[in-house]
């Protein structure tokens, strides 16, 4: 393990000696919400909140809803080097899923560098989702 650790700091010392530094990039944000049935205005269990992340197959499911149909989800973020003035576009989006009802897209930003503060999305009102027919396309 001590070689691990020498590369891991000659490799810091190396990015740091060719202009890069160290900064906490959003991977994504937060959410606090609740979710109802567009209809019945009921609360709705089980809804899945994920967000597509560059270099992920497919939705990374960031949790659920529960019997009150709240969801609390804490906003991430990561170290990463980068070249000085860099910048980069992002797309950070959250998507709420449940079985039988329509996938909406519940919090998104985009602009350019990622490392602007990571925020959670707190909705003034419950977020409905409406039901689909069987055979529409819903959930991915």
């Amino acid at each position: 393990m001590p070689g691990k650790a020498l590369l891991v700091l000659l490799t810091l010392i190396a990015a740091a000696l060719g202009g890069c530094t160290p900064r906490l990039v959003t991977v994504h944000d937060g959410l606090e919400a609740i979710f109802v049935d567009a209809q019945s205005q009921t609360p709705i269990a089980g809804v899945q909140v994920y967000a597509l992340m560059p270099g992920k197959p497919g939705p990374q499911v960031l949790g659920r809803s529960n019997e009150s149909g709240q969801v609390s989800i804490r906003p991430r973020r990561r170290l990463e080097v980068v070249v000085p003035l860099g910048e980069r576009m992002t797309m950070l989006s959250l998507w709420a899923c449940k079985s039988g009802h329509e996938r909406l897209e519940v919090a998104g930003r985009m602009g350019w560098n990622a490392d602007y503060r990571a925020v959670t999305h707190r909705p003034d009102a419950p977020i409905p989702l409406a039901s689909i027919e069987q055979g529409e396309q819903g959930c991915p």
